[in-house]
């Protein structure tokens, strides 16, 4: 599984990619919005955005935008991760999941982890 993680601040960066390859993602970094468009128009879109809000260049909302617009897109689910709060963050940005900043790695890992699939079992 694929992990983009874009945030300004290197230590988060570093953190997050060292945690998610130790867990076995496979991860790229940016360090703003602009870069990561970059790394998205050399391939295919990530499963999983983990997405800072606050960055220069190109923030996390306006990077969402541009990305909604590209086909192969929609399946990517989006974690936030960032240091503002407000309760209606996640319904306002459309994202997956909202984490507040200084994240604890166990969230991190548990808001990329694919959800589980639950199988449906027909009763006879």
């Amino acid at each position: 599984m694929r992990v983009l993680v874009v945030d300004d601040d290197r230590s988060v960066r570093e953190a997050a990619q060292e945690l998610l390859e130790r867990a076995g993602y496979t991860v790229d970094v940016a360090e703003n919005g602009e870069v990561a468009e970059e790394l998205l128009s050399r391939g295919p879109a990530p499963d999983v955005l983990v997405l800072d809000l606050l960055m220069p260049v190109l923030d996390g909302p306006h990077l969402l935008e541009d990305l909604r617009r590209r086909p192969g897109f929609s399946s990517t689910r989006v974690v936030v991760v960032t240091g503002l709060s407000g309760r209606f963050l996640k319904e306002a940005l459309r994202v997956d999941s909202v984490l507040t900043k200084p994240v604890q790695p166990r969230e991190l890992l548990e808001s990329v982890r694919p959800p589980l699939q639950v199988a449906s079992t027909a009763e006879p």
